[in-house]
């Protein structure tokens, strides 16, 4: 969570200055933001099925990516690949992790 809260529109470049592999960078404005959005991805009832799928199929991937559709409200800032300027963004991806005692959140960071 440390990468994805608080940072400032240089901290996003930078980053992504320094981190070819990645495509994008973006931040949650605060740790409280990033928390609500994680409570309610793992609260909605599609993703409850989606996480109860996943670590029941011993053939699934290591990680699920789960998605939160926003209501508008900005969630933080982004930049991407090839632009010089971070805009607010609305949406979400949380992505959880298998572990050897269940699943947990390996990342979560705000999208367009």
């Amino acid at each position: 969570m440390k990468r994805h809260v608080g940072k400032t529109d240089e901290e996003l470049s930078q980053r992504l200055k320094k981190d070819l592999k990645i495509t994008g960078s973006s931040t949650f404005k605060d740790r409280a933001t990033a928390e609500k959005v994680a409570s309610e991805v793992l609260k909605d009832p599609k993703n409850i099925k989606k996480v109860e799928k996943w670590l029941s199929d011993p053939k699934s991937r290591p990680t699920l990516a789960l998605r939160y559709k926003g209501n508008g409200d900005v969630l933080g800032r982004s930049i991407e690949r090839g632009s010089n300027t971070a805009e607010d963004v609305t949406n979400a991806k949380i992505v959880l992790k298998k572990g050897k005692d269940g699943e947990y959140i390996l990342t979560g960071y705000p999208i367009k």
